[in-house]
């Protein structure tokens, strides 16, 4: 009888360790998991991927085009304003000057940041962060998965319960 008791023990600790084990295989994947998502959620919403930066080629051209027309307004408005003073349609054409020199001023410091390299250093320091907590996602998963096999194997059974899936 007090063999069967220690059997029965032995069993019910057996199990326990089984579920420690595998509950610290589930919560260290979790954590690793989250570890890459959270690099991978930071990468797709950090502030270069949503500038959608153009190249300085592409940006070059609306440049030249935004300082023609703002040159046209200028003449047009100053015009107007020899023409018949302070009018209505000068008020117009000097809101419309003023709109169009914001724009430019937009696309200048988007050109500027494009060829000074500040893009590139943003672009950096956002693979460097993002890289990082994917490394560390994938390390917490590896040594989790290399605990857990550490463990299995020191327990001493013949038979591994939880990796051949066989019920008692």
């Amino acid at each position: 009888m007090k063999k069967e008791s220690k059997s029965k023990k032995s069993k019910n600790s057996d199990k326990k360790m089984t579920q420690i084990q595998l509950v610290f295989l589930v919560a260290g994947l979790l954590v690793g998991l989250f570890l890459m998502g959270l690099g991978i959620y930071k990468n797709i919403n950090s502030d270069y991927n949503m500038m959608k930066l153009r190249t300085a080629e592409e940006v070059r051209p609306e440049v030249d085009a935004k300082r023609e027309d703002l040159k046209k307004i200028r003449t047009e408005r100053d015009a107007e304003y020899e023409a018949s003073g302070n009018s209505a349609k000068y008020q117009e054409l000097n809101s419309k000057f003023m709109h169009t020199e914001s724009e430019l001023l937009d696309l200048e410091a988007e050109l500027f940041s494009v060829t000074s390299g500040e893009a590139e250093k943003m672009r950096k320091n956002t693979n460097a962060t993002t890289t990082s907590y994917i490394i560390a996602g994938a390390v917490v998963c590896a040594l989790t998965v290399a605990t857990f096999g550490f463990v299995q194997s020191k327990t001493g059974k013949k038979e591994n319960k939880i990796l051949s899936m066989k019920e008692d």
